[in-house]
C-alpha cells in the first residue's frame, strides 16, 4: 500500500489546522505518466494572493513574504511557480507540502515537515478550499492561496494566538509534490465478442453490461482503454480505482456492485505481490490488514500501462480468494468481475 500522507492536518507544536478533505493513499516518487488535456485553474488569482511571495526550492520550507494585515472576501489562488508535471484534473489524487499563515499578523501557524512522511494527501477539486485551489494546477507548482478563516473552517475555527476571527485571512503556500491520474485516459480498445462491456460516466465511474452468457471457467483479461504510461512490474505498488461485482446468475444480465472506490472518489493502492490474508486474532476475527492481491489481479495487471482500464473476470479457484478469506458478498462459487483504472505507480 502507498504510504499515507498526514491526514487532513497541518501541525506545528500542538496546533492542528485542517486543510483538506478527500484524503487518499498516495505516495512520493511515482513514475512518469501521460499528461491529461490542459485545463484552466478553477480558482482565480486575486488582489490578495498576488501580493504573496514565496522563495526557495519546491517541497522545502519556503521564505514567505506578504504585507500584513492582508484581507480577502473569498478564496483566491496565484501560481507562484508553474511545475512541469501532469495536470491535476478534477478528482486527481495528489500529495502536497504546505505552510499556513495568519494574514493579519503574518505569523506562521503551521507547516508540514517538508518530507515524504509529512506530506498531505488530498483529491483535487474536492470540498476544501485548498483542494479547490489545486484543480487544474500542474505537479511541481507552488501556489499561494488566500482564504477567510470562515471559508476554511466553517464553525470549527481552531484556537490560535491571537484568536482568528471568521473574516480574518489565511495565507497558504502549497507545493504540489506528486500527482496521479483521476481516471484511465488511454484510447479505447476493441473487446472480444461475448465479453462484458464497460461504459464510463464523465467522472470515470464505470457501468458494466453483461450478456446472458455462462461465466468463464478460466481467468479472462481485456483492455478497455490502452494507456501509454510506464508498465507495471511485479512488486510495484499501483494506485487504482476499481469496481468489483459478481458475474450474474445463469440466464440473467443483472449484477450488483460489491465494492467500488468510485463512490467517494478515493482510489486505493495494490501491491503486485501474492495475497496474504489478515491475521486472525484470538477471538477468530481479522486482525491487521491483508496485503498483496489475489493471483488473478496480479496476473492481469503486471505488464499493463498507466492510463489503462481493464476488465478482469476471475472464476473461483486458485486465481481468486482462498475460502478462508472470502470478502463480504463473495462465496466459493462466485465468479468475480473487476473494472480497474490504473492511475499511477510508486517506484
Amino acid at each position: 500500500m502507498f504510504p499515507l500522507g498526514k491526514k487532513e492536518g497541518l501541525v506545528r507544536t500542538s496546533l492542528a489546522l485542517v486543510l483538506a478533505v478527500g484524503v487518499v493513499a498516495v505516495a512520493s516518487g511515482c513514475s512518469s505518466i501521460s499528461t491529461p488535456a490542459a485545463c484552466a485553474p478553477t480558482v482565480k488569482s486575486g488582489s490578495a494572493s498576488a501580493l504573496v511571495e514565496a522563495t526557495g526550492a519546491i517541497a522545502q520550507a519556503p521564505t514567505v513574504k506578504f504585507p500584513s494585515p492582508l484581507y480577502t472576501d473569498g478564496l483566491e489562488a496565484t501560481t507562484l511557480v508553474k511545475g512541469k508535471g501532469i495536470v491535476l484534473t478534477k478528482n486527481a489524487p495528489a500529495q502536497i507540502q504546505a505552510s499556513i499563515y495568519n494574514g493579519k499578523t503574518g505569523k506562521l501557524l503551521g507547516a508540514t515537515s517538508m518530507d515524504a512522511a509529512g506530506a498531505i494527501s488530498l483529491v483535487s477539486g474536492s470540498a476544501s478550499p485548498l483542494a479547490k485551489a489545486l484543480e487544474c494546477q500542474t505537479v511541481g507548482s507552488r501556489i499561494a492561496s488566500v482564504v477567510t478563516a470562515k471559508e476554511m473552517y466553517g464553525d470549527q475555527i481552531p484556537a490560535t494566538e491571537p484568536a482568528l476571527a471568521p473574516s480574518d485571512a489565511l495565507v497558504i503556500v502549497t507545493d504540489i509534490q506528486q500527482g496521479f491520474l483521476a481516471k484511465a485516459n488511454g484510447g479505447l480498445a476493441q473487446l472480444q465478442p461475448g465479453f462484458p462491456s464497460v461504459v464510463t460516466a464523465p467522472d470515470g465511474t464505470p457501468g458494466v453490461t453483461f450478456l446472458a452468457e455462462d461465466a468463464p471457467t478460466t481467468l479472462k483479461v481485456e483492455t478497455v482503454r490502452q494507456g501509454s504510461g510506464d508498465a507495471i512490474r511485479k512488486s510495484d505498488a499501483v494506485l487504482v480505482h476499481y469496481t468489483q461485482l459478481p458475474w450474474p446468475e445463469k440466464g440473467t444480465t443483472a449484477s450488483s456492485v460489491l465494492t467500488t472506490t468510485w463512490t467517494d472518489k478515493a482510489p486505493v493502492a495494490w501491491t503486485m505481490e501474492p495475497f496474504t490474508p489478515a491475521a486472525a486474532s484470538a477471538d477468530g476475527t481479522a486482525a491487521g490488514t491483508a496485503t498483496g492481491v489475489i493471483s488473478g489481479l496480479e496476473t492481469a495487471l503486471v505488464g499493463k500501462k498507466i492510463g489503462s482500464q481493464l476488465i478482469v473476470v476471475i472464476p473461483p479457484g486458485d486465481d481468486s480468494y482462498p475460502e478462508s478469506s472470502l470478502p463480504t458478498g463473495v462465496t466459493n462459487t462466485t465468479t468475480l468481475v473487476y473494472v480497474v483504472d490504473v492511475l499511477g505507480i510508486n517506484r
